[in-house]
């Protein structure tokens, strides 16, 4: 089996990505409930590693952590001044402070 040079192009990232998209910008507003919030979570940090494999030369394993750490950051309140500096300059992002997350991700491979 040849293996696909551009990890952006494989059919796991691909999938991963259009489910992101379809979940954010269809099911969230059709739908808003936990699992439409945990579906966009799961697909984020399926694809986010994958992606920055194409732009770092470090391991799997790294980008698994290197995502891990950015989204316990995204999630915790700890971002909230960089968020409100954003929007001052009308730069504006959205996301929930979940704790369920951070717990959920404490029991990550990563962390084992």
């Amino acid at each position: 089996m040849v293996r696909n040079p551009n990890p952006l192009c494989s059919k796991l990232f691909l999938l991963g990505l259009v489910i992101l998209i379809l979940n954010d910008h269809y099911f969230k507003l059709a739908y808003p409930n936990w699992f439409t919030g945990k579906v966009s979570d799961f697909a984020g940090l399926f694809i986010l590693p994958i992606f920055l494999s194409t732009v770092s030369e470090k391991s799997i394993r790294s980008n698994y952590l290197v995502t891990a750490l950015i989204f316990l950051v995204w999630k915790s309140p700890i971002i909230e001044p960089l968020i409100a500096a954003g929007k001052a300059t009308g730069i504006s992002f959205h996301r929930t402070v979940d704790y369920t997350d951070v717990i959920g991700a404490r029991h990550s491979p990563v962390f084992v």
